[in-house]
């Protein structure tokens, strides 16, 4: 019998890295909205915490090259989850705004610097072959988080209290941070190995040539600043990068906001807080199949094609929660369905943009300014629910306004790829 490869068991410990780093952190933590409203905070402030949180996620990305090449990898991570294990500590004892947003604080960096950009490096150099099938596996992880942490968490709080579920869930993530120590290694030579596949041919263009990124040769000429300009030898015409930018900003306040309020939408539309938790969970099931199921038709159909299929399902869903008070649980279902088939455009899909508007040379470095791109879209737009909410009386306000920035990230991108990126695949 063949010797499982190595390179699945960092896969593993990959994905348990983002069910923490980028689901607990984030989609998960949408099931604390309204528990939050209800120990004191305000709509504004609840959001504004979040808000926090993306701007820290943000300063972590523009140092995580850096960070990690001082570091490497494998303890780069460790002390990245870490810092989410302790900021969960700090929520359970948070009393105030002031300490919320510390909490919030540190978990940004967790997530920034424990993210997708070290994953992916790490997916690389362990993968010469299926590095688009590991890529979808380690960014199901956020979506695993949304099936397990609703309902279990949701239950601690009204049976227990908020603080005992941040405390269980640091815990949690304490003991996965021992794992992924043990588990990961920086590169196949620590375990005297090649890369899966490495006397293998490189796979067929699509969602794997997404994956593709540098080795440490490469890594090391991306360390310069990911704040700067991209240069113009991109690789496509400068005007499609600044579309696809501009998409993937609008991506940012999509699937970052517009996610972590759906709890506190159907819970002031009248939603019992455990039937919202399964609605979440169900959501998350959706996520995690998804992500995976994303990789494999960008495999067959490539990213012009089935950004029409994803990106309408994020239409469709955020469509549905302008109705959330009339649609009913049906509704709710599909809306909820609808957005957890189209988020894989803000993990994998990133990943994908990335390949298609960069050189092989600039490619880690265009996946790292995408990943700051969407972190940016999520920071701009992070107050704006609870601000809309007291505005208006209504969160469905916001989910209006998405709806709309869902159709023009969806023009803006296959606008790009019209005009020139599929011009340049055929010249």
């Amino acid at each position: 019998m063949r010797r499982l490869h190595y390179g699945w068991f960092i896969c593993i410990g990959c994905t348990l890295l983002m069910f923490c780093t980028g689901g607990l952190t984030t989609s998960a933590f949408t099931l604390y909205q309204s528990h939050l409203v209800d120990a004191g905070l305000t709509d504004s402030q609840a959001s504004t915490m979040l808000m926090v949180r993306s701007l820290f996620a943000l300063f972590a990305m523009l140092v995580v090259e850096k960070y990690h090449k001082k570091t490497d990898i494998r303890i780069g991570v460790t002390v990245a989850i870490a810092a989410v294990a302790g900021s969960f500590v700090l929520y359970a004892f948070s009393k105030s705004f002031l300490s919320y947003c510390v909490s919030a604080a540190l978990s940004g960096i967790g997530y920034g610097l424990g993210g997708m950009i070290p994953v992916s490096v790490l997916i690389s150099r362990w993968f010469h072959t299926h590095k688009a099938l590991a890529l979808g596996i380690c960014a199901a992880g956020t979506g695993a988080s949304t099936i397990v942490a609703p309902p279990l968490l949701t239950s601690v709080i009204l049976n227990h209290s908020l603080k005992t579920a941040f405390l269980v869930e640091a815990a949690f993530v304490g003991l996965v941070t021992v794992l992924v120590f043990l588990v990961l290694r920086n590169r196949p030579a620590d375990r005297n190995l090649a890369p899966l596949g490495a006397d293998e041919p490189e796979e067929i263009p699509g969602a794997s040539e997404a994956a593709e990124i540098e080795t440490a040769e490469a890594e090391e000429q991306a360390v310069d600043s990911a704040a700067s300009p991209p240069a113009p030898s991109i690789g496509v015409n400068k005007t499609a990068f600044l579309l696809m930018g501009a998409a993937i900003f609008l991506i940012g306040a999509l699937t970052n906001p517009g996610w972590v309020h759906l709890e506190i939408l159907y819970e002031s539309e009248g939603f019992k807080e455990m039937t919202v938790a399964y609605m979440l969970m169900f959501a998350g099931i959706v996520l995690t199949c998804g992500k995976m199921l994303y990789g494999q038709i960008n495999d067959k159909l490539g990213a012009y094609k089935s950004n029409y299929l994803f990106f309408g399902f994020i239409l469709l869903g955020e469509a549905l929660c302008c109705f959330a008070g009339k649609a009913g649980l049906p509704g709710g279902l599909v809306a909820m369905g609808c957005l957890g088939l189209g988020l894989p455009l803000s993990t994998v899909g990133l990943s994908v943009y990335a390949a298609d508007v960069s050189t092989p040379d600039t490619y880690g470095r265009m996946v790292k300014r995408f990943q700051i791109t969407y972190m940016v879209g999520a920071l701009v737009f992070g107050s704006i629910p609870g601000r809309m909410k007291e505005f208006t009386g209504t969160y469905t306000s916001f989910y209006v306004l998405m709806t709309v920035f869902a159709g023009l990230a969806m023009l803006c991108i296959q606008f790009s790829y019209i005009r020139y990126i599929n011009k340049k695949k055929t010249a």
